[in-house]
């Protein structure tokens, strides 16, 4: 866990405080300390716990929503896509929880993409789903061939959103930028 956050700080620190004023630089610095922390308790209660701790998740959401809100009075166009966001990216997870009645998987991980679509623009958020969904199955079918795993139990889904969520922040990749690897 150290060596994870001490990656996170030193990414955030290349990426945030270099360049820019200074007191801009350590306000987004701070936030996204808290932003981090935030997200690493809510992962690792979820891998214990497999549910989603209130309490950090609306402090999440709340940090996710000051950025949504950010980039849509900081756009030149106010676009209805940006405040739409956490509805589009949060769709298929909502619609597959409605259609199995919340058997097939929790509705903290569709409140987490409506947070990653709060987060991101739409095509970022969709790049965090399909990197998450992706490195979820690769870790599903990985436990099932090595310890013999079995079908049907669960496997806490909010920590592969949350490496989704870091590889989209520093890589800045979107889904254009996923279909031009597999295009």
């Amino acid at each position: 866990m150290e060596v994870f956050y001490g990656v996170i700080f030193i990414l955030t620190y290349k990426f945030i405080l270099i360049g820019g004023s200074l007191l801009a630089g350590l306000l987004w610095l701070l936030f996204y300390s808290i932003f981090f922390v935030t997200l690493g308790v809510i992962s690792f209660y979820d891998l214990k716990h497999k549910l989603l701790p209130v309490n950090f998740f609306l402090g999440f959401l709340i940090l996710c929503l000051f950025v949504l809100f950010f980039r849509f009075f900081g756009s030149s166009d106010l676009s209805l896509t940006i405040l739409l966001s956490p509805i589009i990216v949060s769709f298929p997870f909502l619609f597959l929880w409605l259609i199995s009645k919340g058997k097939w998987l929790g509705f903290g991980d569709v409140l987490m993409y409506m947070a990653v679509g709060a987060f991101f623009s739409v095509e970022q958020g969709v790049a965090v789903f399909l990197l998450s969904v992706f490195l979820g199955a690769l870790t599903g079918v990985i436990l099932i061939l090595l310890k013999g795993y079995k079908f049907g139990r669960s496997i806490p889904f909010i920590p592969f959103i949350t490496l989704a969520m870091i590889i989209v922040l520093f890589t800045d990749i979107d889904i254009y930028s996923i279909i031009k690897i597999f295009g």
